[in-house]
């Protein structure tokens, strides 16, 4: 895959939940758990693009060297970073088109496994906020997981808990999931800035890592919500 490529799909993707965004808001089914799960694709599309488009302070792809300097590479160092434009492709591929488009789809047969795929995306936001408060300053998805990606998953948990379609048992791994998932993230990365991983390891291990959750799907079957569709 050539650099043009990877150029281009953060805007082509952000074309995408933008409409799907408003296609969505236009009729609203805010007690409609599978209703919500959409909305979380579109929602982490969008929060997607602020860190590897442009962010609000119109850096293209500055989620590059705030991952490099959180690891400790700056400057001459940061050819050594891990964290470059093929390694976001991947765990934006896995984890939020593979992972949250099954939950869309096994999400009212599989609740537990639809709902760890919108607790990924939330304690993301969660990290965003930590270190925006930690180096009192912006950081590149700041902006999305405050006013987008955060609210999202708080109004899928909301609606799950209201409509009694998530135990507070299954709410608990969810949380332990995504925390997991941020957890590894960083680790893979600090592994390979130190060289004790190679990059194309790191890769593999992001797919994998993107793969686990999907075993959630196997779990007992509680009825979530009626399908949802975006003809209706």
């Amino acid at each position: 895959m050539g650099d043009n490529f990877f150029t281009l799909w953060p805007f082509l993707m952000a074309f995408f939940g933008l409409y799907l965004a408003v296609r969505l808001l236009r009729k609203p089914k805010w007690r409609d758990t599978h209703w919500w799960l959409w909305l979380s694709l579109a929602s982490t599309i969008l929060h997607n693009f602020e860190e590897t488009g442009f962010d609000l302070l119109g850096r293209r792809f500055h989620i590059h060297a705030f991952v490099c300097a959180r690891l400790g590479l700056y400057r001459a160092e940061i050819a050594l970073c891990p964290a470059d434009a093929p390694f976001f492709f991947i765990v934006n591929l896995v984890h939020t088109w593979l992972l949250t488009t099954m939950a869309i789809t096994t999400g009212p047969r599989r609740p537990l496994g639809a709902a760890i795929a919108v607790a990924i995306s939330l304690i993301d936001a969660v990290s965003h906020v930590f270190f925006a408060v930690t180096s009192l300053s912006y950081n590149p998805g700041f902006v999305t997981a405050i006013f987008v990606t955060g609210p999202v998953g708080l109004g899928f948990f909301r609606t799950c808990r209201d409509r009694g379609w998530l135990p507070g048992q299954q709410q608990s791994v969810t949380v332990a999931c995504g925390a997991l998932v941020l957890v590894s993230f960083w680790f893979g990365l600090a592994l390979a800035a130190a060289g004790r991983m190679s990059k194309s390891a790191l890769w593999w291990e992001e797919m994998v890592k993107g793969f686990l959750p999907l075993l959630a799907l196997l779990f007992k079957r509680i009825p979530l919500v009626k399908m949802y569709s975006m003809k209706e």
